[in-house]
């Protein structure tokens, strides 16, 4: 299939559009924000005038954290940050699945493949507002999988509820796009849950890459109330 890879930034799409074509995969890259309804209705359309019409949708935004992860908590969490969180992971798929879903229809196929994080599956209590969105983004996945029942669309989801790194058995990107490639090719579930090893806490997993990127998390009542 042609890629066309959508973000808010020219220059990283244009990046990544030359990793692929050292791949030889034809791949463009069209600017445009998710948490905007114009603009990624714009970047779709000038993605189908170039690509031809969308077989397959991904949708996987970055939620933006920032770096006060005090506004993450539970008790940090404000109006604000939960509502840009739910605009960007969860009206954005909204306003994106409506774009590209009359075309499936009429030609009974495609497929829409929907990311979210560990925190809308886990109680993540360091990245509460997220994890609200994310739930709700996962909720979605699967009420549009009945709803697409029969048609020939598949809709389904990915929970990615662990870090990826280059190597990691579990977590090296590859594995993770093979488990994207089953999904779309076997269409015999709702959702994947890509998890840590049996044990693992989840919540210590997340901390421990917030930390690593040099982002502290505060916990509990050791939060701001705004």
């Amino acid at each position: 299939m042609r890629v066309a890879l959508i973000s808010r930034t020219q220059e990283k799409l244009d990046a990544l559009v030359n990793i692929l074509r050292g791949e030889n995969i034809e791949a463009w890259g069209f600017a445009g924000d998710v948490s905007d309804e114009a603009s990624i209705a714009s970047a779709l359309q000038r993605a189908e005038a170039q690509c031809g019409p969308v077989e397959v949708l991904e949708y996987s935004p970055l939620p933006g954290m920032g770096r006060d992860q005090n506004l993450m908590s539970a008790l940090g969490t404000t109006v604000e940050m939960a509502e840009r969180q739910y605009r960007r992971l969860a009206l954005g798929a909204i306003a994106t699945v409506r774009h590209v879903i009359p075309g499936m229809l009429r030609r009974k196929r495609g497929a829409i493949l929907l990311t979210t994080s560990g925190s809308g599956y886990f109680p993540i209590e360091i990245l509460t507002p997220i994890g609200m969105a994310m739930a709700a983004l996962r909720q979605y996945a699967y009420c549009l999988n009945q709803a697409l029942s029969g048609t020939g669309v598949f809709a389904g989801t990915v929970c990615i509820a662990i870090v990826i790194r280059k190597g990691d058995e579990r977590a090296d990107p590859d594995t993770i796009a093979q488990t994207y490639l089953e999904l779309y090719e076997r269409r015999d579930r709702s959702e994947v849950i890509l998890a840590p090893p049996a044990g693992a806490d989840v919540l210590n997993v997340h901390r421990d890459d917030l930390l690593a990127r040099g982002i502290t998390p505060i916990f509990g009542t050791q939060a701001r109330i705004l």
